[in-house]
């Protein structure tokens, strides 16, 4: 009972710390950029990848990994270690393949998928051709959150739930170091493409953070991990999508997670743009804010006729 209050208070401790830093980059977010055609672009670009992460990395591949691996590690056989890590092996070789290929080829494919989420961007100059450089930057997010979540089953397994639920306090951490970095960079050029391109580096940069951290996290429970060519053994296809609870599962998450993150892509920026427009109503004029329409434009007409005088 003590080690399930234990896992269940650091779990909701660092999902808490993680709220608390996503809140805050939000807030840095809409303070930085704004609304516009570069909050647009990158609302876009960020969601691409966190909607395949749902299928890849907390779907049909969670749901199959990680009670397999569970049982080839506590297995009766008495070599359950061994086995547990051919397993691993065996998942890594042709989870990492799979990853690469599939993102290469919707990096290659970027222009049409950004066309079928916003083909409205191609109305206004620029925004089109940003998001689909935008969205190729941050895609790598993908396979590299995707062998995050590989990693945090693994330790999950061995009942080592605290670096699987630290990796997003790292993800918001580097994205409000992005957020500050094109800031500067920005200076007083006015220009948001700056921020949104080191904001999209930045996503892909947290991966890599992410799965460093993870990476280490797995070295020190002592497990070892290697890189071998794609092999379907016979337990890698009950954990493919030949496996009918398998697909299932990713038809669920298809329906549930994939059709309302797309249906969010087409509209990607209202929440930047609802936060940008109460903070110009909180740092306005006051009198604006609490005058009458009639005699807002009676002072605003006065102000103009000094000014022809």
């Amino acid at each position: 009972m003590s080690s399930l209050v234990k896992s269940v208070g650091t779990i909701g401790g660092l999902t808490l710390l993680s709220r608390v830093f996503g809140f805050a980059r939000d807030m840095l977010l809409a303070r930085v950029l704004g609304a516009g055609l570069a909050a647009d672009a990158f609302q876009l670009a960020f969601t691409l990848p966190n909607t395949f992460r749902r299928l890849f990395a907390e779907g049909a591949f969670s749901v199959a990994f990680v009670p397999m691996y569970s049982r080839a590690l506590h297995g009766s056989e008495g070599d359950g270690e061994a086995a547990a890590a051919r397993f691993a092996d065996d998942v890594l070789s042709v989870f990492l393949w799979t990853l690469l290929v599939f993102s290469g080829v919707m990096i290659a494919a970027m222009p049409g998928i950004v066309w079928v989420l916003a083909r409205d961007f191609g109305s206004v100059p620029g925004k089109f051709e940003l998001a689909v450089f935008l969205s190729r930057v941050t895609f790598p997010y993908l396979a590299l959150i995707s062998l995050v979540a590989m990693l945090s089953g693994l330790l999950n397994a061995r009942s080592r739930f605290a670096p699987g639920a630290f990796a997003p306090v790292l993800l918001n951490i580097v994205l409000i170091g992005g957020i500050i970095t094109g800031w500067w960079l920005r200076g007083d050029s006015h220009d948001d493409r700056i921020v949104a391109i080191a904001l999209a580096v930045s996503v892909s940069l947290a991966g890599v953070v992410q799965l460093a951290y993870l990476w280490w996290a797995v070295r020190r429970a002592g497990l070892r991990l290697h890189l071998r060519l794609p092999r379907l053994t016979p337990e890698v296809r009950r954990g493919h999508l030949s496996d009918q609870p398998v697909r299932r599962h990713l038809l669920r998450h298809l329906a549930a997670a994939g059709v309302a993150d797309i249906a969010q892509a087409r509209r990607p920026a209202q929440p930047v743009a609802a936060r940008h427009r109460r903070h110009r109503a909180r740092h306005r004029d006051p009198a604006d804010a609490v005058a009458p329409y009639s005699q807002r434009r009676r002072r605003r007409g006065a102000a103009a006729a000094e000014q022809c005088l």
